[in-house]
């Protein structure tokens, strides 16, 4: 990580780093390292996130995905970081904050099944 660009995480290993698939990805859909699917379902719904060289974000979401294929569709897109979010329609959202007098969260991916974060009192 660079100085001045925080990476923040709740999930688990990258699966891209340096521009390089994590050795620990395999074909098999049903380790556990990767998160368990509602009904064991073998291709889900998939997010992640990734930054490409110049700090841009790279948001992905697909379904049918495994995840060494969702780590190869950030890496094609020129993730040189990347993680997976969640998966399961219910639960991947994707928020960011701007610093502007106070945190102020911006919906990029809003999920339909959550509900919105209630609006923040602005500081006088």
């Amino acid at each position: 990580m660079r100085a001045g660009r925080p990476w923040t995480r709740q999930s688990l290993a990258p699966i891209v780093w340096n521009g390089v698939l994590n050795p620990t990805l395999n074909e098999n859909p049903d380790s556990p390292q990767w998160g368990y699917t509602l009904g064991n379902a073998v291709r889900v719904w998939r997010t992640g996130v990734g930054i490409d060289r110049r700090g841009n974000l790279i948001y992905v979401v697909a379904n049918g995905q495994t995840v060494i294929t969702l780590a190869k569709i950030l890496q094609r897109a020129g993730a040189v970081q990347a993680m997976e979010f969640d998966i399961n329609p219910e639960w991947h959202s994707l928020i960011t904050y701007t610093h502007q007098r106070g945190l102020v969260p911006t919906f990029v991916e809003p999920q339909p099944m959550q509900s919105p974060p209630l609006p923040r009192p602005r500081r006088p």
